[in-house]
């Protein structure tokens, strides 16, 4: 499901999500970020993704909530290993992704696209320009 064209699509990697639930800070939180209109959106691939981890105690919880939150968000239909296809959709689009993870993160703002993460575990930040999207 694709986002309007006047909405800014906001794509959510697997360990964002975990690690959202896991420090306790709401998704609602992107939209202090992006006062433009936006939608949040989570990848087919990210779903199978935490309905398929294999995790423990607290860990296992946390995927669970994971898995029944991303069911109220929109999807996005991309297949494969998850960097590379967020990596690729976000070549061919206008989007915000956000993720937690360095490698990605380094690899999509080289490619000039704005990231959303995880900062000191308790608000997120923004990596790069949304005003001239």
């Amino acid at each position: 499901m694709a986002s309007s064209s006047n909405e800014l699509p906001v794509i959510l990697d697997t360990n964002f999500i975990l690690s959202s639930l896991k420090f306790g800070i709401s998704l609602d939180g992107i939209d202090d970020l992006i006062t433009r209109a936006h939608r949040v959106m989570i990848p087919e691939n990210v779903r199978w993704e935490l309905e398929n981890l294999v995790l423990c105690g607290k860990d296992e919880g946390i995927r669970r909530m994971a898995m029944k939150l991303s069911l109220n968000y929109a999807s996005v239909p991309l297949k494969g290993y998850v960097d590379d296809s967020i990596i690729e959709y976000s070549k061919d689009n206008e989007v915000v992704v956000a993720t937690n993870d360095k490698d990605l993160r380094r690899k999509l703002r080289d490619s000039g696209v704005t990231v959303i993460y995880i900062r000191n575990r308790r608000y997120y930040a923004i990596d790069g320009n949304i005003q001239n999207m």
